[in-house]
């Protein structure tokens, strides 16, 4: 059975800051959770940024992002942002959802 907590509060409350998410995922791991996943802040801090701050602090719990909007990165910035959040986790198995997005006409 694989077990998964949501990380950071913006899903369901007020946004987190990324000390806070790292910290949840510090006390994901150690109660044995599998996987944590964050959702894309549209009021806070970046995802992929707050994840990265917990690989470093965690060993072994999988960490992934749900959708991150591609329209406002560029595709290269964007894979930047995952080979990071990749290199600091040491390589454990990541996650990154996408989706596109379009500008409303005016």
């Amino acid at each position: 059975m694989r077990l998964v907590v949501n990380l950071g509060g913006e899903a369901v409350g007020a946004p987190r800051p990324p000390r806070a998410l790292a910290a949840e995922a510090v006390a994901a791991e150690a109660v044995g959770f599998d996987e944590a996943w964050s959702v894309h802040f549209s009021r806070s801090s970046d995802a992929l940024a707050s994840l990265a701050a917990a690989a470093v602090l965690t060993d072994a719990i999988r960490l992934g992002v749900r959708v991150v909007p591609t329209y406002p990165r560029h595709p290269a910035a964007l894979a930047q942002s995952a080979l990071t959040l990749q290199s600091l986790s040491g390589g454990r198995d990541g996650r990154l959802g996408g989706a596109v997005r379009h500008r409303r006409g005016r």
